[in-house]
């Protein structure tokens, strides 16, 4: 098992299937990845529909966790996880085929990197109003180039991220982000800062890429 892909998910029926759809056609064969679908308590039908999707999927797996908060979410699926790298990636992104592939070449071609993040471009439903793409970055937006690069100070974006489990347990995880439905800690950012304080290298690939839906309603 090369890597497991863990995805939080709540209340997202309408687009998660999609994305589920992405892991289906990577580069890499099944065997060598797993997905790990953890419901973080929804109240709409994702349960029902994920469960049906993934049933032809031997390496697909759904898990319910109650706890709310993506951190939760999280650390549940990493919990689970059966390969030495993590990578985290949103429920609302469609993923290019060589995701998992271009993410693990990183690695194999830095072995001294702790994190690697991917491209995230914004999908729009619709054209959106023009005051909103200088603000792109908010929506998970993540361009460093058309390189390849190394640094001890990239942001990750918790839409496709992927980490060391050795270093994820080392760092204890992402930040809380949660206390009932008050947003109260940094989350994806806390667990980023937490790299650059311990000062490990972490990579950016533009070939690994996500398509974040936004919805322009």
């Amino acid at each position: 098992m090369l890597a497991s892909i863990i995805i939080p998910t709540y209340n997202h029926a309408s687009v998660i299937l999609s994305s589920l759809e992405s892991w289906t056609h990577q580069t890499i064969n099944s065997c060598d990845f797993e997905v790990i679908i953890v419901d973080n308590n929804s109240t709409d039908e994702t349960a029902a529909l994920v469960q049906a999707f993934i049933k032809p999927y031997s390496n697909f797996h759904y898990v319910l966790e109650t706890k709310a908060g993506a951190t939760h979410a999280r650390h549940r699926g990493a919990a689970m996880a059966k390969a030495d790298i993590l990578m985290f990636c949103d429920d609302d992104g469609l993923f290019n085929p060589s995701c998992i592939e271009e993410i693990l070449k990183v690695y194999r071609l830095y072995p001294q990197v702790s994190a690697v993040a991917g491209k995230i471009d914004i999908h729009w439903d619709e054209i959106p109003p023009e005051w909103i793409i200088p603000y792109e970055f908010m929506l998970g937006k993540l361009d460093y180039g058309d390189q390849i690069i190394i640094g001890k100070d990239l942001y990750l974006n918790g839409g496709l991220f992927s980490i060391r489990k050795q270093v994820f347990e080392q760092l204890r995880g992402f930040n809380p982000d949660l206390i009932g439905s008050n947003l109260i800690g940094d989350g994806d950012t806390g667990l980023v800062i937490k790299l650059h304080k311990a000062e490990m290298l972490i990579g950016w690939t533009p070939f690994a890429i996500m398509d974040h839906l936004q919805f322009v309603n």
